[in-house]
């Protein structure tokens, strides 16, 4: 009887093994035995190392743009920075301003934003006698031939 019984002791504590392994596996399961199981590792998931502590980088001042005029294609505009590498701050396209601007030689329309020019073209004239640009209005001067006989 002796025998008998420690045959079913060891036969309990296997299958008592056996089932808390089988809890411990299965998700869901709850286990009512109250001897905790041990975690399981998986060997394909390898082990990760823990991080070391990095300290906190020291808060470092923002540069602060200090932007020049401003530049011009006459298509965009856009401000450089002064100290660092940034060229094309504050860019936009420019927009042409209502009147034209001109100097002696031609007329253009100034960037409402960077007073680029834009649309630059010579001035146009329908004869040689026309002291005004026919797109602009610009005046010319005009140097007035007085021959000796009194025609122009």
């Amino acid at each position: 009887m002796k025998k008998l019984n420690k045959t079913l002791m060891l036969i309990m504590s296997l299958a008592l093994t056996a089932g808390l392994a089988a809890c411990a596996t299965n998700e869901g399961s709850s286990n009512t035995d109250s001897t905790p199981t041990p975690p399981q590792s998986s060997p394909s998931s390898p082990v990760e190392p823990d991080e070391p502590d990095v300290p906190d980088e020291p808060d470092v001042p923002k540069h602060e743009h200090v932007t020049g005029e401003w530049q011009t294609d006459g298509v965009h505009h856009w401000k450089e920075c002064d100290g660092c590498d940034e060229d094309e701050l504050e860019k936009g396209e420019c927009v042409a301003g209502g009147d034209y601007v001109a100097d002696a030689e031609n007329h253009w329309f100034a960037c409402v934003t960077c007073g680029g020019e834009m649309e630059v073209e010579p001035h146009s004239y329908t004869t040689k006698y026309d002291d005004m640009c026919g797109e602009c209005e610009e005046a010319r001067e005009m140097v007035k031939v007085v021959y000796k006989n009194g025609e122009d």
